[in-house]
């Protein structure tokens, strides 16, 4: 059987004669030399002898001679014993005939994917075939270690479809074997072999039929990889509080709006008993919290309706000092999009979801939520939003508007009518046809020497724009600048290194006049993570600017001129929060708000939240990868995320997270397993179910631990708490077993900070249900210690007389050890002592050292 081939030249044929005089001048010209494997000859079909392939003359005859592919495999695999077959190319073209022929064939790449992701697929894929890798040389550097398997029974539960069978033909592997053989056909081209298994005279009429197929569906599996990490934060009616709804407890509220007094009278009308407590923008933590102390009885609720991020920040730290057990509501004015029509008026008041989301991940046990009200306060509002608070079921982010309470929930980001984002259609934002988006002019960027701007310069200049303007703090002395610009303009592009404050309003006008953008793409931004605990004033500030400011003023800078594209680079941390960056989640919501406003006002924006993006930006710190894959959020290819930015902006959308997530892991090990509502429509009831991992020491389940212990002998319940929280721990520092956590060693050798402390704060109030504060592992300084307490909690228990013998938790010591110096940070001896020397006898003789609250502490002040 024979087939035409289409291509531009009749290669290997004697056609190719007129060129033969020219190439082997070049041919005899290369630096030849012998092999170092042997090699098989599809010239001859034959092993290659010495000397062989090392004269012009034999590249020469490669011209014009047939390819003799089959007898060069049937060499390799007969007489050379060949039993795996790796194909070095750009597209794994030849390995389909290899695989035609009944051999295993690997291909290394494959076009539309990441180079780095395909290879690595091919040599796992060599690997489980039984080739010997160098993993040393492949990991070198990363980190990687072998571990261990399980000792313990695999389950196992077969998901694959059934194979299907053709004819006499036996299985082929596949949901449909027809299926995956004819697009196997259309993918490498096979006109003839088609056109003779569909009974179509002649293959004429599929020559062009065939590649728009083969095109067509890669595009297909490339729009439902990139719909799998879209997602947009939708609003749904939420369940209606009931009108007779008693509100309990002391509730303080702590405004800066002038219907705060109705809110308090409706409150008060509801059952609660109500302080108002005026804030402004100034205020301090310290200013508020004896402000706090002076309205009597502790609050148990705080409702903040506080505009200020600041001012928020100072009042949860003030309420840790003077309240630490009251529950803190945040409500702002027009901060969130329900849809369209109802675009924020306020944006900058965005900026207290994102803190208030990660507060809600730092500390759940002091966190009520976020409600967001109309711009203007309307007559039945205090009565509905105290309605909402009385019963706020478990829900946490909500907003009232006329039609009623409505609940955030972030979902999958779909096209018109169901289909996958990407996949064309009427843009849901503005109704326009989605399209290939291409550029002209000048495009401004932000951020635009950083990791992330580097490769967003690339695309732009894909994408048709002429000049570029690059701006960061240091411009063209900033690191790599020089060659990314030589790069650029190695590909036609104009480029201006420009070195600006963006956070200097005055000073980013001086630099958009002389260069009018037709895009802006604001990629800048700083990091300044820490808990809110810890968090300043200023520096929270400092990272807002940067951000947020910056955003504001390319958007007031930029109103009045026609952009073709106006890209806000924003962060998932805005969107879900994340522990330890309460600063830039405030500032990153912010962003998302000002592109819902912007687009309300007829102005083109797009605000990206980004998951964390491979080798690149913020996120390539080791320490924060590492604490994202623990939370199941891996992290994206630069070209995938590029692509990614293609396709929104194509659908025309306002605010996108851009995130490949395992969201039943993210719930597992976050507060949002036990408080979160907004990822609800991702998880499912997966978070409620129980799990069991790695035998009865990781009991992470839905009954908790309590279920677990209920019932077992005091040394079995200790036994089972201790090996829990060693496994915890492993799981959050990166351990392969909590064998490798010793009981005894206190957490700040083990290597926590404070992110991972509240890490683990988590797990273990997921586990157990007890709310446990963010300062656990400083209250309880190691795993034993921590072990007995959590014991002590969980129902049923009675500490005081299971805490023997275990290190760290009871009276007792070894006294025989080397003398240790004690200095208190009270400046005072604990146990009422007052020299070193009745210290000492204290701590000799083993009794406690808590004593009253003195009444005199002998301080002349």
């Amino acid at each position: 059987r024979t087939a035409r081939l289409r291509v531009s030249h009749a290669f290997h044929s004697p056609l190719m004669k007129p060129v033969l005089a020219e190439f082997a001048a070049v041919a005899a010209g290369v630096a030849y030399r012998t092999p170092a494997v042997p090699a098989v000859s599809t010239l001859t079909g034959e092993v290659l002898r010495d000397g062989d392939w090392s004269t012009a003359r034999y590249w020469v005859d490669q011209i014009t001679r047939p390819v003799r592919f089959h007898d060069a495999l049937s060499t390799a695999t007969g007489d050379q014993g060949v039993s795996r077959l790796l194909e070095i190319g750009p597209d794994p073209v030849l390995t389909a005939f290899a695989r035609e022929a009944g051999h295993a064939a690997v291909a290394t790449l494959r076009g539309g994917q990441a180079e780095p992701q395909a290879v690595l697929t091919a040599v796992a894929e060599m690997f489980v075939r039984g080739a010997d890798v160098r993993w040393p040389a492949l990991f070198e550097g990363t980190g990687a270690r072998r571990v261990d398997l399980p000792t313990y029974a695999f389950r196992r539960e077969r998901y694959w479809l059934p194979d299907h069978v053709v004819a006499e033909r036996g299985a082929v592997t596949g949901p449909d074997g027809v299926d995956a053989r004819f697009w196997e056909l259309v993918e490498h081209g096979e006109v003839d072999v088609l056109a003779e298994r569909l009974g179509v005279a002649g293959g004429a009429a599929l020559d062009t039929l065939v590649p728009a197929l083969s095109a067509w569906r890669r595009q297909g599996r490339q729009d439902l990889e990139q719909a799998g990490r879209r997602y947009r934060v939708r609003w749904r009616p939420a369940r209606p509080a009931a009108d007779t709804a008693a509100i309990q407890g002391r509730w303080l509220v702590a405004t800066a709006d002038p219907a705060g007094e109705d809110i308090a009278a409706a409150l008060r009308r509801a059952g609660a008993e109500v302080d108002l407590l005026p804030v402004a923008a100034t205020d301090t933590r310290s200013d508020l919290a004896e402000r706090i102390r002076a309205t009597g009885d502790e609050p148990t609720h705080v409702l903040a309706l506080v505009p200020w991020p600041g001012a928020v920040l100072a009042l949860w730290q003030a309420l840790s000092d003077a309240a630490p057990a009251a529950r803190l509501w945040c409500a702002t004015r027009s901060a969130q999009s329900m849809g369209a029509g109802d675009s924020p008026s306020r944006p900058d008041e965005a900026a207290v979801w994102g803190l208030g989301r990660t507060l809600a991940l730092e500390q759940p046990d002091r966190w009520g939520g976020l409600v967001d009200l109309p711009a203007h306060p309307d007559p039945d509002e205090p009565q509905l939003l105290a309605r909402v608070l009385a019963e706020p079921g478990d829900e946490d982010q909500l907003a009232l508007r006329a039609t009623g309470v409505l609940t955030a929930r972030l979902v999958r980001d779909t096209g018109p009518s169901g289909q996958p984002a990407g996949s064309g259609g009427q843009s849901p934002d503005r109704g326009g046809p989605s399209g290939s988006t291409r550029f002209h002019g000048t495009a401004l960027v932000t951020g635009g020497t950083g990791a992330l701007g580097r490769h967003i310069a690339h695309w732009l200049v894909d994408q048709g724009a002429e000049h570029l303007v690059l701006v960061s703090r240091r411009g063209a002395d900033a690191p790599g600048a020089h060659e990314l610009r030589d790069e650029l303009t190695g590909r036609g592009a104009q480029v201006t290194l420009a070195a600006c404050d963006v956070t200097d309003r005055t000073a980013l006008a001086g630099l958009l006049d002389p260069h009018p953008p037709t895009v802006v793409v604001h990629a800048a931004g700083i990091l300044d993570d820490g808990l809110a605990a810890d968090l300043t004033p200023e520096r929270l500030a400092r990272v807002l600017a940067a951000k947020a400011d910056a955003a504001t003023h390319l958007h007031e800078l930029t109103a009045d001129r026609a952009l073709d594209a106006f890209v806000l680079f924003s962060s998932v941390a805005g969107v879900t929060g994340n522990a330890g960056q309460a600063a830039y989640a405030a500032a990153n919501a912010r962003l998302d708000a000002l592109a819902q406003h912007r687009r309300a006002l007829g102005l083109p924006a797009t605000s990206v939240a980004w998951g964390p993006w491979a080798g690149d930006g913020m996120a390539a710190d080791p320490v924060v990868t590492t604490h994202l894959a623990r939370l199941g959020i891996r992290p994206l290819a630069p070209d995938t995320a590029v692509d990614a930015l293609q396709r929104v902006l194509d659908d025309d959308r306002t605010c996108v997270t851009v995130l490949d997530a395992d969201w039943a892991r993210f719930a597992e090990t976050s507060a949002y397993a036990r408080h979160g509502s907004l990822l609800r429509e991702l998880t499912g009831p997966a978070q409620q179910q129980a799990r069991t991992v790695a035998g009865p020491e990781r009991l992470v389940a839905g009954g908790g631990l309590a279920t677990v212990l209920h019932g077992r002998p005091p040394a079995e319940r200790e036994r089972l708490v201790l090996a829990h929280v060693r496994s915890t721990v492993a799981e959050v520092l990166g351990h392969s077993s909590g064998a490798a956590v010793a009981v005894d060693r206190p957490f700040s050798d083990l290597g926590f900070d404070s992110l991972t402390a509240v890490e683990l704060r988590n797990r273990l109030g997921a586990a157990t249900g007890l709310s446990l504060p963010a300062t656990l592992v400083y209250d309880h300084p190691n795993p034993a210690a921590l072990a007995a307490h959590i014991r002590a909690l969980l129902p049923g228990e009675d500490a005081r007389s299971e805490a023997h013998d275990i290190p760290g938790s009871g009276t007792g010591a070894d006294l025989d050890d080397d003398a240790v110096a004690i200095v208190g940070m009270a400046c005072r001896f604990p146990g009422g002592v007052s020299s070193p020397d009745e210290l000492w006898e204290l701590l000799a003789a083993g009794r406690g050292g808590v004593v009253p609250f003195p009444g005199d502490r002998g301080w002349d002040v």
